[in-house]
């Protein structure tokens, strides 16, 4: 360990795949460089360790009973609509380090907070907090020369990795509904891996580009006039705040955290039913055409709110967000107590106290 590196282990390595968590990662990795704020490679020396969801138990138990500090980042939960009967064991991992382990809880959205109180059981205010997901601004900006009208063909996009039939769907079976009374395309932009969806992309209008870098869904973005975005109980969707970034106007459906991120547009997003979790059911094609050619009618006045936000959720706010609160829990000082531990479901431990006339027992590992 240089002299210059804090006693922090973050878990880069083991988000190198695809997906939110592993795009934030990245992100912040990249940011706290930038910053030179330096992280311990390995997490032997390690005062506190921040992580996304849940890691190594051994790790947490020795980080706990050397008197460090555990920061764990949350986005939601498994529940039974989505998950079935394992929703609880698929939960265990993560619901007992919250609830034994962390000190300290970041959540993506307040709708995260909520799945998590409910689920989990609350937090008090000073062991938690909310960062909303960011983005690189040189990467997702509006462009300079934005159509004050919409044109002859409007190019709605949607952006993702597509899995679930919600997520396409109810935007295609909207737009089939609209075709004889506007002329336009749909850009959808990431790869399928379903191949039941496979079909909806044999839409005339339907034009599917696959997975595209990073600067590619940006410069698309740009090069198209509204988003539409349908997901169920998202967390807080990465995909939104790229369009939001762009000053694109963004119509879905208000599930999840998209009235949080899109607050000074929520007219544009379509009813649900006033539940925490929704079901695919919940999702009617007809509300979001209603609210697509809401935009198209009034696509300047949309287009200009659009462009007055997009200064939200840059990557620099959140990340010194995250710096400081790595910050503070470096800074702290807490007396050491002995622990022992018992072994429970899935290689995860229970913590307790050790009696004093037991601390001169060597501890195992």
């Amino acid at each position: 360990m240089t002299k210059n590196t804090h006693k922090l282990y973050i878990p880069f390595s083991d988000y190198q795949y695809i997906g939110g968590p592993a795009t934030f990662m990245r992100n912040l990795e990249i940011y706290l460089r930038q910053a030179g704020f330096s992280c311990l490679g390995n997490p032997q020396q390690a005062k506190v360790i921040f992580f996304p969801t849940a890691t190594y138990p051994r790790l947490l138990r020795r980080v706990k009973s050397e008197g460090g500090y555990l920061l764990q980042r949350l986005d939601g939960v498994y529940y039974p609509s989505q998950h079935g009967e394992e929703y609880a064991r698929m939960n265990q991992p993560v619901e007992q380090i919250y609830r034994e382990y962390a000190d300290f809880v970041i959540f993506q959205s307040d709708y995260s907070r909520r799945q998590c109180f409910q689920m989990f059981g609350e937090k008090s205010e000073e062991n938690y907090c909310i960062i909303y997901n960011g983005v690189h601004k040189h990467l997702f900006f509006p462009t300079d020369s934005s159509p004050r009208s919409l044109p002859e063909t409007i190019r709605f996009v949607t952006t993702g990795s597509y899995r679930k039939a919600a997520m396409l769907e109810p935007i295609v079976t909207a737009l089939d509904n609209l075709k004889e009374r506007f002329n336009f395309e749909l850009w959808v932009v990431g790869p399928l891996h379903n191949q039941e969806l496979a079909h909806f992309f044999e839409r005339d209008y339907l034009h599917h580009v696959g997975p595209k870098h990073t600067a590619e869904v940006g410069e698309i973005l740009r090069n198209s006039h509204i988003f539409i975005h349908s997901q169920l109980n998202d967390n807080c969707p990465n995909a939104v705040i790229e369009a939001i970034s762009c000053g694109l106007p963004v119509v879905g459906f208000n599930s999840g955290a998209m009235s949080e991120l899109c607050f000074f547009s929520q007219e544009l997003l379509a009813d649900v039913a006033d539940e925490l979790f929704h079901r695919y059911e919940d999702f009617d094609p007809s509300k979001l055409a209603e609210k697509i050619t809401l935009v198209i009618q009034h696509y300047e006045h949309y287009q200009e709110l659009a462009r007055s936000h997009s200064y939200l959720y840059a990557f620099e706010e959140c990340g010194q967000q995250y710096l400081t609160i790595f910050q503070r829990y470096l800074m702290k000082r807490r007396k050491m107590v002995p622990y022992m531990t018992t072994r429970i479901t899935r290689g995860l431990t229970k913590v307790r106290r050790i009696p004093s006339k037991l601390k001169n027992i060597k501890l195992g590992d």
